[in-house]
């Protein structure tokens, strides 16, 4: 069964490092119009995102993970 995404388009106010995935690729916590979300663990779009981000306005796909929403996706 295909996992449901939403899309969210908004502006990124904040954009922190987290510790990498356990395969060695980064992770974010991206802070979106009040609303925090984590990437999704070996994603290739984590590779784009740096500091510049903020403030810049982008659109995200968000997939239900084990106990949150993440970002599998972003475009901006």
């Amino acid at each position: 069964m295909k996992k449901q995404t939403h899309k969210i388009t908004g502006t990124i106010n904040d954009l922190r490092r987290l510790n990498n995935s356990p395969m060695g690729n980064p992770k974010f916590a991206i802070t979106i119009n009040g609303a925090t979300y984590k990437t999704k663990a070996n994603i290739s779009d984590a590779y784009k995102l740096c500091q510049q981000y903020v403030g810049k306005r982008v659109t995200v796909e968000l997939e239900q993970g084990r106990s949150a929403l993440e970002i599998v996706s972003i475009d901006g």
